[in-house]
């Protein structure tokens, strides 16, 4: 009798004890929805894409533009739904316009109720890229080590950072591969010429009793690249815009 008093004692102890612990709050999923836009930037005759997400099981019924000269439509949709708990619900809108102003874009949701989005579809603000004091497209097969980079925006557009690429080939357990990496540079500097061409080599074998295999693949390149990358303030949406250019190509025999 005194043995099962001690147990039951102990076992009112642990209770208690367990209900005296502090609980530690458990947080709130972190919200990873992307923010809807209202402005975008979009360029005459080029096709635009903007891509954001809509809480919970909300779909798209329709989207319009405020003038016929705007094509509008929306062409991805990625939804995941688990457990009764939507993780993903993203969808991407295109657009397209020849004639240059401020367009309007009407969304409307499965609940009947309305997003704008303001599309601002003017010329470039890119004036010119000028490679060593010259302004063409880019130097075709060049030989070049180095050149210089000048860059000139429209009025009212400010440049934040300059930066050009190169590759850097790395090896492996499997093969090699390329890396792309970036590099800034002051306007009307020197930057130099990506010699090295995108590759890629992987190969795995294993083999026992009863089975074996081998494979390898290989990528290579005729020509390595370098291209600009040009980041500036837009006057339309106040944004960040990143603008890329091809300046160089280099022949890889």
């Amino acid at each position: 009798m005194k043995r099962m008093k001690r147990l039951l004692f102990m076992v009112l102890t642990l209770v208690v004890v367990a209900l005296c612990m502090p609980v530690t709050p458990v947080k709130a999923a972190k919200d990873n929805t992307k923010a809807f836009p209202t402005a975008i930037r979009s360029y005459p005759g080029s096709s635009s894409y903007t891509s954001f997400s809509l809480s919970g099981k909300k779909t798209i019924k329709s989207v319009k533009p405020s003038n016929s000269s705007m094509i509008v439509k929306v062409t991805d949709r990625n939804y995941y739904e688990n457990n009764g708990t939507v993780d993903t619900n993203s969808y991407t809108i295109q657009t397209i316009a020849d004639k240059a102003g401020k367009y309007i874009l009407t969304v409307t949701l499965s609940d009947n109720s309305k997003k704008k989005i303001t599309v601002y579809n003017y010329p470039s603000p890119i004036k010119f890229v000028k490679i060593d004091g010259k302004n063409y497209g880019y130097l075709e097969r060049t030989k070049k080590k180095s050149c210089k980079i000048k860059v000139g925006l429209s009025s009212g557009y400010t440049i934040k950072s300059l930066q050009y690429t190169y590759n850097v080939k790395v090896k492996n357990e499997s093969g090699y591969t390329t890396e792309e990496r970036y590099k800034k540079f002051k306007n009307g500097g020197t930057i130099k010429i990506n010699h090295q061409q995108s590759v890629y080599k992987y190969s795995s074998s294993s083999s026992d009793e009863n089975y074996s295999y081998k494979s390898e693949n290989s990528n290579d390149s005729l020509f390595a690249y370098t291209h600009v990358l040009i980041t500036y303030k837009d006057k339309y949406t106040k944004k960040t815009e990143t603008y890329s250019t091809y300046i160089a190509s280099v022949l890889c025999k």
